[in-house]
């Protein structure tokens, strides 16, 4: 199915599910670069169990138009998804869900702790992998710098060529080309509240090298008190895939 996002078509992937099961949609949003295909791995579980469930190509990402640098309205497209998905659930089903769940990874995961936890539709945000701000990564960034000034030229220069040749300099530089050096306030940082955040759960893995949890997840859960019922670490990377299992029993569990 395809649904607009302003003034482009997104394409989505809605599943209908069966019994009192059903009557929870789940609407996945992807990190970036993804589409349904990348959703798969995780929607396609809960499909099995019949919960009902939307999934979306990211702009300029598989049948979706519109360019994928876009970053921030690729953001703004979760509320769009949100609507398509729930008014195709009350198509099929002739009544709206019981639940809405949103799970988002990285990108995904931004999206929905800014704008798709706002939505009133919305009863729950499981966020995996998410980042907290862009500023915080370069006012770490600045902070490991000076104290690198005080090493040996040679040292710095190591430190540096090993830098580049990580993906998580390389993740860095794309935030950075999309932000076009600019402030972007389309983060949790900046819209998450105290009445928000009662919605929010959070996921992240302690390996996480694109997304240290140190510098995302940590912050979340110290800035609103979070409670350990309300967040998992697992002993993963970025993609958390390895931990699907888990990772899924747990989000059920807090449904």
């Amino acid at each position: 199915m395809f649904f607009k996002a302003g003034n482009i078509l997104l394409h989505g992937r809605f599943v209908g599910g069966w019994g009192e099961y059903g009557k929870r949609l789940f609407i996945y949003s992807p990190g970036a670069r993804g589409n349904t295909l990348d959703s798969e791995v995780w929607i396609e579980p809960l499909e099995d169990k019949g919960y009902s469930t939307f999934s979306y190509d990211l702009r300029g990402m598989g049948k979706s138009k519109g360019s994928q640098l876009e970053f921030e309205k690729q953001i703004h497209d979760i509320k769009f998804a949100i609507d398509a998905a729930t008014k195709k659930f009350e198509e099929r089903f002739k009544n709206p869900p019981n639940q809405v769940i949103l799970i988002g990874h990285s990108l995904g995961a931004v999206a929905s702790l800014t704008i798709g936890v706002q939505d009133p539709k919305v009863n729950l945000v499981f966020g995996l992998s998410s980042l907290y701000s862009i500023e915080d990564f370069a006012v770490e960034d600045n902070k490991e710098n000076k104290n690198q000034s005080l090493t040996s030229p040679g040292k710095r220069i190591l430190k540096k060529l090993k830098d580049t040749l990580s993906p998580p300099w390389w993740f860095k530089q794309f935030l950075s080309f999309v932000s076009k050096g600019q402030k972007i306030t389309l983060m949790p940082k900046y819209y998450l509240t105290d009445e928000l955040v009662k919605k929010v759960y959070l996921i992240h893995g302690t390996k996480d090298e694109y997304v240290p949890f140190e510098k995302s997840g940590k912050k979340i859960i110290e800035k609103y008190n979070l409670s350990k019922d309300r967040y998992l670490l697992v002993n993963a990377g970025h993609s958390l895939e390895d931990y699907l299992q888990e990772i899924l029993e747990w989000i059920i569990s807090k449904l």
